[in-house]
């Protein structure tokens, strides 16, 4: 399947995976695209033909370093923004409200061609891997980007916690994903949301991840009311989906019954 989509916005994430009902490893070519991944459950295609900027963003920065823009992609697509860690201010619209959104980020640039082979690695892991910093990653691609079939790419974890907010890959060349982009299992430790403003519309609206996103796996419980032979364990509670590009809820503890007596209810 090859699709060429100009001028477009996808996200990326983990559980359900859908593209016009084409499920992400099976892209072989996107033109022109950036893609962006984050901690939600499925991909979302945003059309920006016909209602977002057709013009080039430009980008100011204030006197300690902010950088000031229409929003994240726009700042990143349109303008040439440094290796290293930064700070986005983005006077987003959330249904009518007016807020400003302060974002950390990791900004990483590859100016070649860039391939990730299954003979490196089955999972490619981007990003500083030792920073406890909670920010988003970005990755600019200014020439091509290839995923090998088998290959994973996915935002670093330190130890057993992901400090990444979100994964952002921008490829400003051709696409040939054989693999999967994934953010499954990488939601930032320890952190509330917030509304994170993608792309500024031509009509002042934004296409946005909420800030609310899917409820929580429910708890297990039991009662010791019988006995049995046999101490089960049982796992948790799946979150919910997000909807409307929020992100998903995450899932309820495990229980272990640690005696014989029990129902589970």
């Amino acid at each position: 399947c090859t699709v060429t989509i100009a001028t477009s916005l996808m996200l990326i994430a983990g559980g359900k995976l859908a593209l016009l009902n084409t499920p992400v490893n099976t892209l072989a070519s996107i033109k022109n695209y950036i893609s962006t991944a984050l901690s939600g459950d499925e991909i979302d295609v945003i059309n920006n033909s016909e209602n977002s900027q057709n013009t080039k963003s430009t980008i100011s920065i204030t006197d300690d370093g902010v950088i000031v823009c229409d929003s994240i992609v726009q700042a990143v697509k349109d303008n040439e923004i440094s290796d290293g860690n930064h700070t986005f201010r983005v006077i987003g619209n959330n249904n009518g409200t007016q807020e400003t959104k302060d974002y950390l980020v990791e900004v990483i640039n590859e100016y070649d061609d860039v391939t990730y082979a299954l003979a490196d690695g089955a999972t490619v892991s981007l990003g500083d891997p030792s920073s406890t910093e909670k920010k988003m990653l970005i990755v600019k691609y200014h020439g091509n980007l290839t995923i090998e079939s088998g290959v994973t790419v996915t935002a670093t974890r330190n130890g057993n916690y992901t400090y990444k907010k979100g994964m952002f890959l921008c490829v400003l060349g051709e696409l040939n994903n054989y693999g999967t982009i994934s953010m499954t299992a990488r939601g930032t430790y320890n952190e509330a949301g917030e509304n994170v403003y993608l792309w500024k519309n031509i009509d002042n609206t934004f296409e946005y991840v909420p800030a609310v996103g899917g409820a929580g796996g429910a708890r297990l419980t039991y009662t010791w009311t019988s006995r049995r032979d046999q101490d089960p364990g049982w796992h948790g509670n799946a979150g919910y989906n997000g909807e409307n590009r929020a992100t998903g809820g995450g899932g309820s503890g495990g229980l272990q019954a640690r005696i014989k007596d029990y129902t589970r209810y």
